[in-house]
């Protein structure tokens, strides 16, 4: 989707621009991907680029150049700092709803300090290279360039990031596998750089496997997953980026994991072994490293959630239970899926529930999602159809019923109440 098929997207898209405009040292721009579409100039945007951008020249490098530089922002999940081609110093933040990138705001051109009288003299060269006569026009407006300090650019990077995220425009949680896979990648790759020229045999991989085993009983979640990153680096000089070869090695890492759950915390031997089938098949689809490597890492996460030692508080059925409906409300959640993550029949968990708190799996879902909306309705503009669609609601129309059954008011009655209300 563009932002042009979308008058919601396009609303979205314009307040954050015109935050932008009012809260930061400087204006920005929305630059789509796709070279048909006009670019949306926010107000305040820096007059230089604004220039640059609407030359037939220059504007398609300054164009390229961003959304060069939005796909390595969505892959990092994270804002993107560089220098454009001209230059000048700049910050972008992808523009991705549901990961899908259609463009990025770019906060405009600026220069750090003490640096401007070298960039001017090079943006000088540069533009009278590729556009002699925008050079002669833009002489002035190339002087109204604002100076700003790290600690600026820094914290307009952040405004901007976070303005996306409560507008409705991106979600969070795509970023957030982003900057894991990322941060991942990075640290296999600095291990990998580390064994320079050595070769790595099976046996290499094997040896890290009694590590690993006394890590999982100890619980040591930092010790695990330094040792994965290890595995991993090993891995995949050992195979050479195979893809096929990888997933051997991983199958291997998850029959460890199942003989770990049955022979350590008692699990049922035919639980463990259908479990383990039903893991294998979600990686056997996979074909890009960096989408195993992660996807591996989730699983020993998750396997080492379900290892923790007992409490009074985490053991019982229930509260499994009910943690999992708190970390998984906001899709679409089943009976059935929760029992197969906690390890117990639909029906238990249904008389557990009912026995503990006189309610039923579905209320509690629903609960949850009531709580997270009442606190997206105070505390953040997210449109009503944004909340919806974060909080697990089939559409909107859902959500303001069930809100309306639930609280007696509908969710604009009360984020207007919430406003009202004066501050604790």
């Amino acid at each position: 989707m563009s932002i042009e098929q979308s008058d919601k997207l396009h609303t979205r898209v314009n307040t954050v621009l015109e935050l932008c405009g009012r809260y930061l040292p400087q204006g920005a721009a929305f630059i789509p991907i796709a070279s048909v579409e006009e670019v949306i100039c926010g107000p305040r945007f820096c007059s230089f680029c604004r220039g640059c951008l609407d030359s037939p020249l220059s504007g398609q490098y300054c164009r390229q150049a961003t959304v060069s530089s939005a796909y390595q922002a969505l892959q990092t999940g994270e804002p993107y700092y560089y220098r454009c081609w001209l230059g000048l110093n700049t910050v972008v933040v992808p523009v991705a709803p549901r990961g899908r990138l259609i463009g990025a705001i770019e906060m405009g051109g600026f220069h750090f300090p003490d640096s401007r009288e070298q960039n001017e003299a090079f943006i000088r060269s540069n533009l009278n290279n590729v556009d002699a006569a925008l050079a002669a026009s833009a002489a002035s407006s190339l002087e109204d360039v604002l100076n700003l300090e790290p600690r600026d650019v820094r914290g307009a990077a952040g405004f901007i990031f976070d303005s996306l995220f409560s507008s409705g425009v991106n979600a969070g949680r795509d970023f957030r596998e982003n900057r894991e896979k990322y941060l991942q990648q990075r640290r296999i790759a600095e291990l990998m750089q580390s064994y320079g020229g050595q070769t790595i045999s099976h046996d290499d991989i094997f040896t890290l496997f009694p590590a690993l085993l006394l890590a999982l009983r100890q619980h040591d979640r930092d010790r695990v997953m330094l040792l994965m990153d290890d595995f991993f680096s090993r891995i995949l000089l050992e195979t050479r980026l195979n893809a096929d070869q990888i997933k051997v090695h991983v199958h291997l890492l998850l029959s460890v994991l199942t003989r770990e759950a049955v022979v350590t915390r008692d699990f049922p031997l035919e639980d463990a072994i259908t479990r383990h089938f039903q893991t294998y098949r979600q990686l056997e689809p996979l074909a890009d490293t960096e989408d195993i490597c992660y996807w591996a890492f989730k699983q020993v996460d998750a396997f080492m959630d379900r290892m923790k030692a007992p409490t009074p508080e985490t053991n019982s059925l229930a509260d499994r239970v009910l943690e999992w409906i708190e970390q998984n409300f906001w899709k679409k959640v089943t009976l059935g899926m929760a029992a197969r993550s906690v390890n117990a029949s639909a029906s238990s968990i249904v008389k557990t529930l009912r026995a503990r708190t006189g309610r039923s799996f579905r209320e509690h879902v629903i609960s949850s999602r009531l709580k997270e909306s009442r606190h997206l309705l105070a505390q953040t503009d997210v449109p009503l159809s944004g909340i919806s669609a974060r909080c697990g609601f089939y559409d909107q129309s859902h959500f303001c019923r069930t809100f309306k059954v639930e609280f007696g008011q509908s969710p604009g009655e009360f984020r207007r109440q919430a406003r009202l209300a004066p501050p604790v």
